[in-house]
């Protein structure tokens, strides 16, 4: 009886080691079938996750480099030129002359919104930023009469189509002073008419032969002080008087560069006590100007091309 019982119990635990083999083969082949697919489901997943961060930065990129950059812009003109045709040329040329403008400004300044910029018939003689719209209007009957006032005390037509478009270069930098001040938050100190005017003087002089183009301007303002025609000076208005802004320009001109732009002032004369005081006046306001805008423009705003 107990070499049977021997017998039975050796039997008994051979099948018992050999189920235990079949069903831990059976558990192996299990486990790898289940693993293996998901390892490949992962990688597939983490592979189209990839594609898609791919896609959607490409998206983004393209997205980015699409967007129009802010800036000045210069808007097609509502209205046809209507007038003389020597009155139609004055303006198309003057427009051209913003337009290049316009093109060096977005050269050198980032913005955070959109300016535009107008030529336009307002049936008023007028040159304005609306701080609202974040809009400059350049109006047709502004241009008619300045082209009127400098022909009637100059009688060489490229002389005043030259001392005009100098004057529309310089009002329009002006008036993007304004719109600086307004959208970066400039501070100033003392009259922001002032300040604008010291803006456009000095990006104005950063311009090929631009000590030249700012005594136009200059003498355009001696000639609007001495214009009998006009109305009486309006002494209580934000801008300095045209013979303050006359002498102002002079100084900047002359401070800049005293040996240089000296020559320039044969006819247009500094006073010796204005003059001796000029070139640190034009240091202080350039130094002023090129510290508040740092931060948005490059220094070619202020370097001649």
């Amino acid at each position: 009886m107990r070499r049977r019982t021997i017998t039975i119990e050796l039997v008994d635990l051979r099948r018992r080691i050999i189920a235990l083999a079949l069903l831990t083969t059976v558990g192996i082949a299990g486990v790898l079938g289940w693993r293996l697919p998901v390892q490949r489901s992962t990688s597939t997943a983490l592979l189209a996750v990839a594609n898609q961060v791919g896609t959607t930065t490409q998206s983004e990129t393209s997205s980015i480099n699409s967007r129009t950059k802010r800036g000045f812009t210069l808007l097609n003109p509502r209205e046809r030129f209507v007038g003389t045709p020597n009155s139609a040329s004055l303006r198309a040329d003057s427009e051209a002359k913003v337009r290049a403008m316009v093109a060096r400004l977005n050269e050198s300044i980032n913005m955070p919104v959109d300016i535009q910029i107008s030529f336009e018939d307002c049936h008023d003689t007028e040159v304005f930023y609306d701080d609202q719209n974040h809009h400059v209007t350049i109006c047709h009957e502004w241009l008619d009469e300045m082209q009127h006032i400098v022909s009637r005390r100059n009688n060489d037509k490229t002389l005043i189509r030259e001392s005009i478009e100098s004057l529309v270069v310089a009002v329009f930098l002006h008036e993007s002073a304004h719109a600086l001040i307004d959208i970066l938050h400039v501070p100033v100190t003392g009259r922001e008419e002032d300040a604008a005017d010291q803006f456009s003087t000095l990006v104005l002089m950063g311009q090929p032969d631009g000590a030249r183009k700012a005594m136009q301007v200059a003498h355009t303002y001696r000639v609007l002080a001495q214009d009998s025609l006009r109305d009486p000076p309006a002494y209580w208005d934000e801008h300095s008087l045209d013979a303050q802004r006359y002498y102002d320009t002079l100084c900047m001109i002359y401070g800049r560069d005293p040996k240089q732009n000296v020559k320039l002032m044969t006819v247009d004369r500094l006073p010796d006590e204005r003059a001796e005081i000029c070139e640190k006046d034009y240091q202080r306001i350039e130094t002023a100007w090129k510290t508040l805008l740092k931060p948005y423009a490059k220094d070619s705003l202020w370097q001649s091309q």
